[in-house]
């Protein structure tokens, strides 16, 4: 049984927008006639620097943790989960807080979930990029501040990844992380989406290929995935009682 991580951060006219300077906040996307939640960051020199990945050592539930440990002020971040762990609560793949490796790249290609669905890769910070490899790319010259392996890729190069089917009855709540670039501003992108709503790989990728033209996106938790956007508190968060690992702050 995985456990999971938390990392501390179609359409029509039912969006719900918050604009927070350089990021934006859906509440409510509605793409193939699914919901799905949003936090869509414009990438700058600064961003990296603001993200902070917290750990979960009592195992709290998503509610319980985001409380205890913000005392209160969690509302003013952006928090999504992220990647699996094992049976013993460790990450299954490569883990990086604070530029210390906690897990070193894991290339096994065998195993169950969806963390072992190939390719899988991994979201990496590390000076001022943030970027999304395939497995088989992670940078291994220097150690990034950042840096979590999870699976599978949903889309490469703006492809949709050619294991998911259209029609597929393997349906959960899923989450995603995707970059883009806006052609109108010539600004990258870095966008997390949950689903509020079961649904199955090929309409999470879809959203992420043809609503937000993403050429890479990876896919982050299913089943204990959750958000919580800033200033709403967790009262909208998804699987509130679930728990994680650890908890990326944006």
């Amino acid at each position: 049984m995985q456990r999971y991580i938390f990392l501390l951060f179609v359409v029509n006219l039912c969006w719900f927008v918050k604009c927070l300077g350089q990021t934006k906040s859906y509440t409510k996307l509605n793409y193939k006639r699914c919901n799905f939640r949003v936090f869509d960051i414009t990438l700058t020199s600064n961003s990296a620097k603001r993200f902070k990945l917290i750990s979960n050592s009592s195992n709290l539930p998503h509610y319980d943790f985001l409380r205890a440990e913000a005392l209160n002020s969690y509302s003013k971040y952006f928090w999504i989960s992220t990647t699996s762990c094992d049976d013993k609560n460790f990450p299954i793949g490569y883990y990086v807080v604070d530029g210390n490796v906690i897990k070193p790249v894991n290339n096994s290609t065998s195993g169950n979930g969806n963390f072992f669905m190939q390719p899988n890769g991994a979201l990496v910070i590390s000076g001022n990029s943030i970027d999304i490899f395939e497995t088989n790319e992670i940078p291994t010259i220097s150690t990034p501040q950042i840096a979590f392996q999870s699976g599978p890729m949903l889309v490469t190069n703006s492809i949709i990844n050619n294991s998911f089917q259209e029609k597929s009855s393997n349906v959960n709540i899923r989450s995603g992380v995707g970059i883009y670039l806006d052609t109108k501003t010539n600004k990258k992108h870095l966008v997390f989406v949950v689903s509020s709503h079961p649904v199955n790989f090929f309409v999470i990728a879809s959203l992420f290929k043809d609503k937000f033209k993403c050429k890479q996106a990876l896919a982050l938790n299913s089943a204990n995935c959750a958000m919580s956007l800033p200033n709403e508190g967790t009262e909208l968060m998804i699987n509130i009682n679930k728990t994680s690992f650890s908890y990326l702050r944006y």
